[in-house]
């Protein structure tokens, strides 16, 4: 089954094009439009592009993948939903971080839009199905803190910061629970260890004024924030 990647240049495209039918061509264009437009986030162009691609190739993994991913990045969350739902039908045929991102990504669209039991069950799946995918667990972190189970969302989040080069956003979502937890001075060690980071992240400024506001000192609360 053939599967999104980036269009080549030069003497490969010329050498490429060579091997591929007409079809093959058609297909990919489609999918490597959308994706760049998705990209540049130029989400109604993506969506117009992607669309096209499937009123020719309807049950294509990658573009029912892309579909449903321009949905999830532009916050349209109950398109995405219906989206992520049908590409997850055809998801065997897509490489695994992919259809790890379509139960992930649903998951994540199901929580924003406060469906937890549904979030829930999905996520669950996801885990069992892909146990070691950090997106996966992160998103389980996310919706075990949006349940109010703080004690597990912390576990998973300090599984996924286990990781190298954990993204930022996973760093403030340890903080922010074990402010919701009560215990300011693991928070306040979390924080420094991530501003540790060279050049410190400015995006933990959001997370020390939560952490500040905790610990009562207003006036550095009201100046981070």
């Amino acid at each position: 089954m053939r599967s999104a990647g980036s269009w080549v240049e030069g003497a490969d495209a010329a050498s490429l094009v060579g091997r591929l039918d007409k079809g093959e061509l058609v297909w990919r264009a489609f999918v490597d439009a959308g994706t760049a437009m998705r990209r540049c986030r130029r989400f109604a162009e993506a969506d117009r592009m992607l669309e096209r691609g499937l009123g020719a190739f309807p049950n294509d993994p990658s573009l029912l993948y892309e579909h449903a991913l321009c949905a999830h990045d532009s916050g349209r969350y109950p398109v995405a939903v219906e989206r992520w739902e049908k590409a997850m039908r055809f998801d065997a045929n897509l490489p695994s971080d992919r259809a790890a991102m379509c139960r992930s990504g649903l998951a994540a669209n199901l929580r924003e839009l406060g469906r937890l039991d549904r979030a829930r069950s999905v996520i669950g799946v996801a885990r069992t199905l892909f146990p070691v995918d950090l997106v996966v667990l992160s998103e389980a972190a996310r919706i075990a803190e949006a349940g109010g189970e703080l004690e597990e969302a912390l576990a998973l989040w300090r599984i996924a910061l286990a990781s190298p080069n954990p993204p930022l956003e996973w760093v403030q979502g340890e903080i922010v629970t074990l402010v919701r937890l009560g215990r300011l001075d693991e928070a306040a060690e979390a924080l420094a260890a991530g501003q540790d980071r060279s050049p410190p992240p400015p995006g933990l400024m959001g997370a020390a004024g939560l952490l500040a506001s905790a610990q009562g000192d207003w006036a550095r609360a009201i100046d981070l924030w």
